[in-house]
């Protein structure tokens, strides 16, 4: 019998690359919710990597992603999205599904403040990510 984990990660790569982004990104949710950090963090870090082909991955985050505690990988791939989320700000810009994850990522560490900013902001951008975003944001208000 087959796990959540790996049932929603068989999912995630029988999927058309088409639609990968927002596939990672509800996978990414639904580990969320049921606890699955590590497995969240893999996931947000293969949404990263297909959302953003050429941005810069360093190599110890994604050896660490095999090996290390969520609280360490948590922290790298938080600031992996912020240095990107700094970036397209200085260039006057904002990637609603950036903030999506962010907001995620300060969910499964507690932060949920920060996360409901996140969240937040997406909306005001995009309003009809409400359906993404059905169980973390219920949870932060």
């Amino acid at each position: 019998m087959l796990l959540v984990p790996e049932c929603l990660y068989v999912i995630s790569l029988a999927l058309p690359l088409l639609y990968l982004d927002e596939v990672l990104q509800s996978l990414a949710i639904s580990f969320t919710n049921e606890s699955y950090d590590r497995a969240s963090h893999t996931m947000l870090l293969r949404w990263f990597r297909a959302r953003y082909p050429s941005a810069h991955v360093p190599e110890e985050t994604l050896k660490a992603m095999g090996t290390n505690s969520s609280w360490d990988t948590h922290g790298r791939i938080t600031e992996l999205f912020l240095d990107m989320a700094r970036t397209q700000h200085a260039q006057d810009d904002m990637d609603e599904d950036l903030q999506i994850a962010l907001g995620v990522l300060f969910y499964t560490n507690g932060e949920y403040e920060r996360a409901h900013d996140c969240f937040t902001t997406a909306l005001n951008v995009r309003p009809g990510v409400s359906f993404y975003l059905r169980g973390p944001l219920t949870m932060t208000d």
